[in-house]
């Protein structure tokens, strides 16, 4: 059997999550927008059963906070893991490696957007109500700013597109745009592409479909009836890694 590299450890940590007795949101300054610290405290019985689920047992170390995670996302250069969670009406945590806690980066309150209409002319506004995140994609930038993609449920089957922000104390998010899924489709998986736009599973509709600005969605050619769920892309950006469960992979 392989060993476990630091991030595989990283994974499994934050894949095995309870619920927290405090919820931070936190947004730093993004180009011109302030947004606010708020911080919700849930009654003494809740935090103290959360403070004992969230102590270590033995060698395994818990993450605090997100509850039911669908899909992880590790930060390149950071100490940060974004997992995206269902649970009610969903939300995007970033969880700390370092001390293992967590903050809940969208939804929130103090929520900003600051919407790209050259790439996505016609993607609604941002919706922060019913949000039931599930698939994550990150494409890398620079100087710590980079772009989240994520696979929205809820009031609204989308891929939701994030500026994820590195400079400050944790990461911040600015809802920049999207695109609303035919109806026909049942999202799972993001990938960015190398040329832009990005890249999806539908296991509803059994296939793989591409979105770029100038032509919209289309069916990737050859992935009809794979039964696909996970995806990835390879570092050169010619191949996506398809996992099917329909008789093939």
């Amino acid at each position: 059997m392989k060993a476990l590299t630091e991030m595989d450890k990283i994974s499994l940590k934050a894949r095995v999550s309870v619920s927290a007795n405090v919820r931070l949101w936190w947004l730093g300054p993004t180009a011109g927008i302030f947004c606010s610290v708020v911080v919700f405290l849930f009654s003494s019985g809740i935090a103290g059963l959360a403070m004992v689920q969230c102590e270590p047992d033995g060698d395994v170390q818990f993450v605090c906070g997100p509850v039911s995670p669908e899909d992880l996302s590790y930060i390149p250069q950071s100490h940060w893991v974004v997992a995206s969670s269902m649970e009610e009406e969903g939300y995007l945590s970033a969880v700390d490696v370092r001390d293992h806690n967590s903050i809940v980066l969208f939804p929130t309150e103090a929520a900003c957007s600051r919407h790209d209409a050259a790439t996505y002319p016609l993607c609604p506004d941002m919706l922060t109500d019913q949000f039931r995140p599930h698939g994550v994609g990150l494409r890398l930038g620079n100087n710590g700013v980079h772009t989240l993609y994520v696979v929205r449920h809820g009031a609204r089957e989308a891929i939701e597109v994030f500026q994820l922000d590195l400079d400050g104390a944790a990461p911040s998010l600015t809802w920049v745009g999207g695109a609303v899924a035919p109806e026909v489709l049942g999202l799972n998986a993001v990938v960015p592409l190398a040329e832009g736009g990005f890249a999806v599973t539908s296991p509803r509709t059994s296939d793989v479909w591409e979105w770029h600005t100038g032509t919209g969605w289309e069916i990737v050619p050859g992935s009809e009836d794979i039964g696909p769920n996970g995806l990835e892309i390879s570092r050169d950006g010619r191949w996506l890694f398809v996992a099917g469960y329909r008789g093939q992979s």
